[in-house]
């Protein structure tokens, strides 16, 4: 249940209009009363609502500059980025994109606090953004604090900015180089400002299996190797869920072809690889073994893939590589695609859309699916 707190902050909040006094890409902190530093990005009119986003510690700032460095242009990079997001989220919505239940509260609260819903995107909604995730719902009152305390802070700025511009008070885009941001923290009620050293960019990192299945590792050195594979690890853009009150996730898909013959191993997909990226290495290893195949030589186009294949590649002795151009793959990944998306490309652009405004793109549960042979 939200509080009363979190939602008068939010309607607080929505009278300053911050965001038009904010580009999206400016940055600020606060610093929480656990003592965390929560970084804040303003969520600009532009992307037809309005809100703010808290980025929590260093994690969190290297999943928003992973936002801030994303390429709009380029739709899957893009929706795989804000898929990766790790932060809270508040933002005002139309009636439409409410369940049942955040209707109902906010009306209540509403009601009880003598407010009158008008205009577009009137309506409060907070989420917690986990990657690989479905924007979810707040679990604690924790992480309800967190969210008052990055709103109030905002209110705060907002009334500074009524005499100044946001440069002049020194806030500024985050860049690559360690750089001092403005920094809100409250004391004796009251918001000071002040300028915190923000952590320099690091190399992203990815999850790294650690081909711990003994058995199927052995029975691949038993068998022949053949054939130069291609492979890519994609993300499935329909949520799975299996209970009402899971967390919706996007789950991983690993496809894996021979380049001379056009076959595509059938890989079960991972529904938790970020938590769990042996889940999905076990399901490969299994495959290989139950279609009595072991890969000469294994070619991947990016970091992901490739830190997902190292350990495996380096226990069978297999020529691991990384490359800008994977033909076979790419042909594989773009019938993939036609297959679930493209038949109704209106509604994946509708999809990306609410992705881009709100951090969700779609509503409807997916049943799991496997890559098929093809011209086995």
């Amino acid at each position: 249940m939200i509080s009363d707190e979190l939602f008068r902050l939010a309607f607080e909040y929505r009278k300053t209009k911050l965001w038009e006094k904010m580009q999206d890409t400016l940055v600020f902190a606060v610093k929480l009363t656990g003592g965390e530093i929560g970084y804040i990005s303003i969520v600009n009119s532009d992307r037809a609502n309005c809100g703010l986003e808290l980025y929590i510690g260093e994690k969190g700032l290297e999943s928003l500059r992973v936002i801030l460095e994303a390429n709009m242009w380029l739709a899957l990079d893009y929706q795989e980025r804000l898929i990766g997001q790790e932060c809270f989220l508040c933002t005002f919505e139309g009636k439409h994109m409410l369940t049942p239940w955040d209707y109902k509260e906010i009306i209540n609260y509403t009601r009880s606090a003598g407010i009158r819903l008008s205009g577009k995107n009137a309506y409060p909604q907070f989420v917690k953004c986990t990657p690989g995730c479905y924007p979810w719902k707040l679990k604690d009152d924790r992480e309800q604090e967190m969210l008052c305390e990055a709103l109030s802070a905002a209110i705060a700025l907002a009334d500074l900015l009524k005499t100044t511009y946001p440069s002049e008070l020194g806030i500024t885009s985050i860049g690559d180089a360690k750089q001092e941001i403005v920094c809100f923290e409250k004391k004796h009620g009251v918001y000071e400002t002040g300028f915190i050293e923000i952590p320099k960019k690091r190399p992203r990192e990815w999850p790294t299996p650690q081909a711990s299945n003994d058995i199927g590792i052995a029975t691949l050195k038993k068998i022949k190797k053949t054939g130069v594979w291609e492979c890519g690890l994609m993300r499935f853009y329909r949520p799975i869920q299996n209970e009402d009150e899971e967390v919706p996730v996007y789950p991983i898909i690993l496809l894996a072809l021979e380049i001379s013959s056009n076959y595509i191993l059938p890989v079960e997909l991972a529904v938790h690889y970020e938590e769990n990226p042996e889940e999905l290495l076990n399901f490969f290893i299994n495959a290989l073994v139950q279609q009595s195949i072991c890969p000469k030589r294994v070619k991947v186009r990016d970091h992901r893939t490739y830190a997902f294949f190292k350990r495996f590649c380096e226990k069978l002795k297999i020529p691991l590589s990384m490359e800008d151009k994977l033909p076979t793959l790419e042909e594989a990944e773009y019938e993939f695609y036609e297959h679930f998306y493209m038949d109704d490309a209106e509604a994946l652009q509708e999809e990306a859309e609410r992705l881009d405004m709100v951090q969700r793109i779609g509503t409807k549960e997916a049943e799991e699916k496997r890559p098929s042979k093809k011209n086995a």
